[in-house]
C-alpha cells in the first residue's frame, strides 16, 4: 500500500515537470516578448 502511494507521487512529479517543459516548448514566443532571458516571474529585478 505504501509503495503504491510512493509510485503515484513519483509519477505525478514526473508528469508535472514534463507538462511544464511542454508548455515552455509550445509557448516560447510569449515569454520572449515579455522579457528576454526571464522565466516570467513578476519581480525579476534580481
Amino acid at each position: 500500500m505504501l509503495q503504491e502511494i510512493i509510485v503515484l507521487v513519483i509519477v505525478g512529479i514526473v508528469l508535472f515537470f514534463v507538462g511544464r517543459s511542454l508548455v515552455r516548448m509550445l509557448r516560447p514566443k510569449r515569454d520572449d516578448k515579455r522579457s528576454s532571458g526571464c522565466s516570467g516571474c513578476p519581480g525579476c529585478g534580481h
